[in-house]
């Protein structure tokens, strides 16, 4: 943790400030304790990374948390080169000229990669999960001195209100338990001419993940052990690789096959993919076996949760499967 990183955070509970105790005063402190001066509850910090987790977790985020960090060390890779293209479709119409100088969150920050992508041109940031991945996020990040990062559960923020010029959360809020209360907890972050950006999963064409998919997650994969989960992952993959690469490549490439787009299942999300590497193809499958929750919102739902207090949203359909959302305060 550096030193700077003190003056955004409070307390949890009371949002009173914190104040360290138990450690050496360092730019870069391993280990110690955050103490908040009102209520005097207490936050280690191990290994360098604030954590403000709830030791009485309950067993749905507890397992999320668990599988995610699994999938997030078995997919380590930051560098891949469609990274930074995929990162800025999610967050359109955000793009570097806008990150440039900007005090930034990441919400549920996974392994990093975000972060790593963004530390040349942002002002500062901070990247919060509730996972012990975040571990592995410091050792990536701590040479950097304007980005850290925080074990804390998005609905129980130890960060001050108004103090983020933008925040962004890809994939995340639909795995928790209420994404509506979830983005509100985030909205209070933002300063008053700050805006956010989300991607979460789409309710409409998603038909056979709802009824098909999400009961097997739901009774069954969720409460394997990860290494089972990854098993089949690779199962799945081999299956729907070759398929990616033979038909929707092709087609996604050429404008004289494009015609066969209309008959091929799933095209605009499947054709998106295609060009994937097959560590990133079993990643997303992976992804989609192993958390508890997941909300497929519909564009009513979506709307609801982009309604907020000054915000001005914008709601965009991506790739037919999901929605891109932008709120400006």
């Amino acid at each position: 943790m550096k030193k700077q990183l003190l003056k955004y955070l409070c307390c949890p509970s009371c949002e009173k400030d914190l104040q360290l105790t138990n450690c050496n005063i360092e730019d870069e402190i391993n280990n110690g304790t955050l103490r908040c001066i009102y209520c005097k509850a207490s936050y280690p910090i191990l290994y360098g990374v604030p954590v403000f987790t709830k030791p009485d977790i309950n067993l749905k985020k507890k397992i999320t948390a668990q599988n995610f960090a699994y999938s997030w060390q078995t997919f380590p890779t930051l560098n891949k080169n469609f990274y930074w293209q995929q990162f800025l479709d999610w967050i359109k119409p955000i793009d570097e000229k806008f990150l440039a100088g900007k005090f930034v969150l990441d919400a549920g920050c996974g392994k990093g990669h975000h972060l790593l992508m963004i530390s040349p041109y942002v002002k500062e940031a901070i990247g919060i999960d509730i996972s012990n991945s975040v571990f592995t996020v410091y050792n990536n990040i701590k040479h950097l001195s304007n980005i850290h990062v925080i074990k804390a559960d998005l609905n129980f923020l130890p960060l001050k209100d108004g103090i983020f010029d933008y925040i962004y959360s890809i994939g995340v809020v639909h795995h928790t338990e209420s994404p509506k209360r979830t983005v509100e907890n985030l909205h209070k972050k933002i300063n008053k001419n700050g805006s956010m950006s989300l991607w979460v999963y789409g309710r409409e064409n998603n038909g056979w993940i709802i009824y098909f998919i999400n009961p097997l997650r739901k009774i069954i994969t969720t409460y394997f052990h990860p290494r089972i989960i990854y098993m089949i992952s690779i199962v799945l993959a081999l299956f729907l690789y070759p398929i990616l690469k033979l038909f929707y490549l092709p087609v996604s490439k050429s404008k004289i096959l494009n015609p066969i787009s209309k008959i091929l299942f799933y095209y605009p999300y499947l054709s998106y993919i295609s060009a994937f590497d097959f560590s990133e193809i079993n990643n997303i499958i992976f992804d989609h076996l192993l958390a508890p929750i997941s909300h497929y919102l519909s564009k009513k739902e979506v709307e609801d949760l982009a309604k907020l207090s000054s915000a001005k949203p914008t709601i965009e359909w991506h790739n037919q499967n999901s929605w891109r959302i932008q709120i400006n305060t």
